[in-house]
């Protein structure tokens, strides 16, 4: 049985695939269409694979398929939390890109987005206050795809309930 401590030349993956499935490839624990082909090796994660780049959740997905895939072929993924995956745990999005947070849209509940939004309105109108620019204001704060990341690595959420 082999171990390979994965990283893209000793750099943290934070969301792009590239650096990911080019270190996996090269370590041998991935083929082409992204699959596993380590067999029994244990692959280790050192952290720190999400926030800064556009890839986020395509990276955790290839994780989770990649750790399903070894684990069924006799070999393990061992995934440590980094500090930028303890930020996203504690709900501090201050790194995410908006090309992450847009792969998260298409799940986004309009409801709570709209229950955020009158929120966050009536919070801050005041008289003379431009609800256009309050509008931009809370696009800014909470892009689309916000509330579907925050679910996602909630407790009960998709990348969230792993760790």
């Amino acid at each position: 049985m082999g171990w390979c401590c994965a990283s893209s030349g000793l750099r943290d993956i934070h969301g792009s695939l590239g650096k990911l499935t080019d270190s996996l490839r090269a370590a041998g624990l991935i083929d082409e269409g992204l699959r596993w082909k380590g067999g029994k090796d244990h692959l280790v994660l050192c952290g720190d694979l999400v926030d800064r780049g556009p890839d986020d959740r395509r990276v955790l997905d290839l994780v989770q398929g990649a750790a399903g895939r070894g684990r069924r072929a006799g070999g393990r993924v061992h995934v440590l939390i980094g500090n930028h995956e303890a930020l996203n745990l504690a709900r501090d999005l201050r790194y995410v890109s908006p090309e992450s947070y847009a792969a998260f849209a298409p799940e986004e509940d309009s409801g709570a987005r709209r229950k955020a939004w009158d929120g966050f309105k009536k919070a801050l109108s005041k008289p003379g206050v431009d609800e256009a620019g309050l509008k931009a204001a809370f696009e800014q704060r909470c892009p689309p795809g916000y509330f579907a990341r925050l679910k996602a690595f909630g407790k009960t959420g998709k990348y969230g309930s792993c760790c």
